[in-house]
Parts: C-alpha cells; structure tokens; sequence
C-alpha cells in the first residue's frame, strides 16, 4: 500500500512538474519579448531623436556604434526612401538593402511614425520609424538573443523541478508511512468489532481526523449493540411462545428446508432431538404418511387439514398446512413457506363421535314416532276415517309438521355425520361441476315453475377433485334458497367458471335480498332472517351450514354479496 501511495503521488507531482515547467517557460519567453520590445521601442526612439540633432556621417556613425555597443544585442540600419541601407551597425561599408516588406511597411508610415514587427522566420523583433521622407530607421533584436534569456532561465527551472521532486517523493514516503498507519489503527479497532467486541474504544490519537473516526466508530457500536440486545430479546420472546405453545408448529421452506420447529411438535412427531439447521423435511424420521402429505401439499401449494391417529400414544393429531407468499427475505431473496400447526384433537374427536352417536340414536328414536304420525295423519287426510272439515285442518297442519321435522332431522344427522367424517371423507372424484349443476336444475326446474322463476345459465367446462355428493347436496341448498327466496317472474342465475388454477360457482338470485348486518351469521344453523317466510317456504334453517361445512371440506373460499330488495349472490372457489 505504501509503494502504491508513493507511486500514485509522484506520478501527480511529476504531471504538476510538467505542466508547470511548460506553463512557466510560456511566460518567461513572453515576458522577455515584452521587455525586448519596450526596451526597443524606447532606444529606438532615443536613437532617432539624436540623429535628427545630428549633422555629420562621423557623429552618426559614432552614435550607432555607441548604441549597438551598449546594449550589444541590438542592430541598427539608416536606410533611404529607396530601401538603399546608408549606415549599419553590422558592418562599415553597408552595401544591402531593406527587404520588400520592410520597404512597404516604411512606404506606408507618414514622418514620425513607427511599427514593430515580428519576422516569424527568423524570430527576430523589428522596429521601423520613417523619421523624415528620406530617412528609414530600423532597429532589431536577433532571435539568438531571446532564445538564449529563455535556455538560462529553463537550466533554472529544471534544477527546480529536481530539488521540488525530491523533495516530493521524501515527503510522499512520510505521508504515507502516516496514512498506512492510521489506516492500521482504524483497521484494528474495526476487527475488534468484526469479532463481536461491541465495546467502546479509546478515542485518544495524536492525529484528530483519526480520533473522529473512533469517536463514529464507537457511536456506531453503540447503536449496533442496541440493535443486537433489542433483536435477541424479541427473538427469546418469540422462542419462549414457539416452545411454551400447547400446538405443534413447523415451518419449511420452498427448499424443503425446516426453517422452524417447537418442542411440543418434536413430542407430537416423537423427534429425540431437534434437526440440525436447514436439514430438508424429507431427511427427518417422520412417519410415511405425514411426510408423504407434506410432500404432496409443498408441491402443489394447497392448503391442507386432515387427522392423524397416532398410535404409540393412541391419540388423535390435527394437521393444518397454510402456505404463506412472500414469508420472509432469505439471501435478498422473498421466499414462500408452509405452516404445519399441530393440534391433539383426541377429546374433540371424541366429543364429536359422542355427539354424533347421541343424534343418531336420537334421530332413530324420532324418527318412528314421526313417521307414525305422518302415515296416520296422511291417511286421515285421504279419507280413512271420518272427521270434520276443521279437524281435517288440523290433521294436515299435523301432517305438514311432521314432515318439516322429518326433513329438519335428517338435514341435522346429515351435518353430524359431516362434521364427525370431515377429515375422513373422500376427495379424490373427478366432480364435473356442469354436470352437477344441470342434474341440479332439472331436479329444481317443477318446483321453479311453481314459483314463476326463471333459470339462466352460463357455464364453461370445469372440473376438480372433490366429492360429487357432498358438491351435488351444496348446489342443492344453494339452487333451493334462490327459488325459495326470489320473487314472482325472477331468475336465478348460475355461472360456472375455469379460472386458472380454480374451478368457480356463481349462484344468483333476483330476489329479496338482505341486510349486510346478516350476511356474517345466515351461515349459522338454524339462523332466520324473516321467520314468517320461512314457515311460508319452508326449510330447516341449515341448508347455508351445510353449504359453509361442504365448502371447508374441500377448502374452497365462500363469498356472499347481496343487495336488500334486489338479490343475493353466492360464489364458491375451489382448487382444482
């Protein structure tokens, strides 16, 4: 570093050397012709003034060879009108003549006037005065005569040049031998740092620029330090509530790579220890079907919910898998990842095969009774037995609720078992949704006669994987409720559609609409909007919770907009 320091500096000082040597040579040759010139014009005018005053050739010539004498670098000629040179301080006997610009120069000037010229050939410095018509005077300056000021004063300058150069590269290596060393001290306080010695330094240097940098240093340790303190105590937080969860949670990259796992979920997976940093999920002693799942989910990006029953401990685990886009920046790079959330759902299962057990057995139990009341009351109505016109009311109204409880029974046994057989049901049928809903609409079409509503369809192919039942039962409800709901010489409309990755159902009605305050709880069960419509149409109130269950089912996204007086619009996105 020190040679390159030194190089670098004299390769600057010898260019700043040349420029100035050249600069200087420049001025020097100028400013010494300037004093050529005044000094020319100035004796030359002397000279002319003397001679005027003088009569005899001998003064004259005693005169010029008193001024070529002192100073001796000047020439002086007394020429004619003709250009005949007369007198010449070169030599005794002139015999030349001036040349034929010079003679034009002098042919121009009136008497008294003067011109000073550079001969470019010879560079040498000429003044013509016409003193009177029949009297030319030139005086010149050889060329020699400049060149030689300037030769004495280059010898000057390039000693100069040499004791400045010298002089510079002593200093360079001093500068340098400086610099390398502060640079040296600057390097080692910063290793410390580089080392994780956060510390302050000691700012004390004898060189104040360097005492500066120590000073920033330390204010940027300082910060650094907060920063690191601040960023491993939120990262101890979130351990302590990743570790201390009562749910398992993984987190694996779009690499494969585990990126996070808690204690609860090395329990759950009956991991001895947790896997080394970055370990690919498929290098982890997980049981075949999970991994086999996780694998099946990471490919195809879908999210996931199924149970696994694990049998060392004879308890039942929930497995939910959420991709999430753009998770994080790993490398500068944003990365997707799967969140696996691990549940014991052993006592809800449990609760659930209760519960479903206790409303079949209920439904069993119902269903006897009712089905004796409605055959006994249909038979009345038909004619076994004799009875007045007002009971035969009553007997229809008996009937009609016997029937309405028969359906509301079955709907709730329909749910139940949904619910219990969620993660257990099959999903794996080519479902032709076109198909689904024509079967639908047909099945619908007398019942929407009756009611005056009309059907518009507009349906691209699509299909995906699914459960053709459970999809049939939801356009059902679906097709049900916009009939039901509707108004006189109204349509129901239904779009199917191919979009991308997703297979989508649109189901509309012309109907009454609702309130936005009840479009977040019509998929509760047994939630009504207007009551005596709904005896007037009938229905259970659980049609929309079967429509919401059969839709997590297949984890497909439920929308709902409606317009009160207007219309409701249901639509359902599934993966295909």
């Amino acid at each position: 570093m020190r040679n390159e320091i030194i190089k670098r500096n004299t390769i600057i000082t010898v260019i700043s050397l040349v420029i100035f040597f050249f600069v200087s040579l420049f001025i020097t040759s100028y400013n010494n012709r300037k004093k050529l010139e005044n000094d020319l014009v100035y004796i030359s005018n002397v000279f002319c003034s003397q001679v005027l005053a003088t009569e005899s050739e001998s003064e004259i010539l005693q005169l010029i060879n008193q001024y070529t004498t002192n100073p001796q670098w000047m020439n002086i000629s007394i020429a004619n009108s003709l250009g005949t040179i007369i007198y010449d301080s070169r030599t005794d006997n002139p015999s030349g003549n001036l040349t034929a610009k010079e003679l034009e120069l002098a042919n121009s000037l009136q008497v008294d006037q003067k011109r000073l010229y550079l001969d470019k050939t010879t560079q040498s410095i000429y003044y013509i005065r016409k003193v009177t018509n029949d009297i030319i005077i030139r005086t010149s300056v050889p060329s020699e005569n400049n060149t030689g000021y300037v030769l004495n004063s280059v010898f000057y300058m390039l000693l100069l040049i040499i004791g400045v150069l010298v002089f510079s590269i002593i200093y360079n290596k001093k500068t340098s031998d400086i610099i390398i060393e502060v640079f040296n001290d600057i390097t080692n306080h910063l290793r410390t740092v580089n080392e994780g010695n956060y510390e302050r330094i000691n700012p004390d240097h004898k060189f104040i620029e360097v005492k500066t940098s120590l000073d920033e240093i330390n204010e940027i340790n300082e910060n650094i330090s907060r920063s690191i303190l601040k960023i491993k105590s939120e990262s101890a937080k979130i351990n302590f509530i990743i570790n201390n969860m009562q749910q398992g949670i993984m987190i694996i990259d779009q690499k494969e790579r585990l990126q996070i796992i808690n204690e609860y979920a090395l329990k759950s997976l009956h991991l001895e220890a947790k896997p080394k940093e970055n370990a690919k999920f498929t290098e982890i002693p997980l049981n075949e079907e999970i991994l086999q799942m996780l694998s099946r989910c990471l490919s195809k990006g879908q999210n996931k919910t199924f149970d696994y029953h694990d049998q060392l401990n004879n308890k039942i685990y929930s497995f939910t898998i959420t991709h999430l886009e753009n998770a994080w920046l790993d490398e500068g790079e944003t990365i997707k990842v799967i969140v696996v959330l691990i549940m014991d759902v052993t006592d809800e299962r449990k609760n659930e095969e209760a519960k479903a057990e206790f409303i079949a057995n209920a439904s069993h139990e119902l269903k006897t009774p009712i089905t004796s009341i409605s055959g006994f009351s249909e038979l009345i109505i038909n004619g076994y037995g004799e009875c007045d016109e007002k009971t035969r009311g009553f007997i229809e109204r008996i009937y009609l609720e016997a029937r309405r409880m028969q359906e509301t029974i079955d709907e709730l046994l329909y749910l139940s078992n949904l619910e219990y057989h969620n993660n257990q049901l099959p999903l794996s049928e080519e479902v032709d949704l076109v198909r689904v809903v024509n079967d639908s609409v047909e099945t619908h079409r007398e019942m929407a006669g009756r009611n005056k509503i009309a059907f518009e369809l507009a349906l691209e192919p699509v299909s995906f994987k699914g459960n053709s039942t459970l999809i049939r039962n939801l356009v059902d409800n679906l097709v049900d409720n916009a009939i039901k709901y509707n108004k006189d010489f109204g349509s129901v409309i239904i779009k199917t559609k191919d979009i991308s990755s997703k297979a989508q159902l649109i189901v509309a009605d012309t109907g009454i609409g609702m309130d936005e305050k009840h479009l977040t709880k019509i998929f509760d069960r047994f939630y009504r909007i207007d009551n005596s419509r709904s005896r007037l149409t009938g229905g259970t109130g659980l049609g929309l919770t079967i429509v919401k269950k059969v839709c997590a089912v297949h984890g497909a996204t439920l929308d709902v907009k409606s317009t009160l007086h207007e219309g409701t619009e249901f639509t359902i996105t599934f993966n295909k």
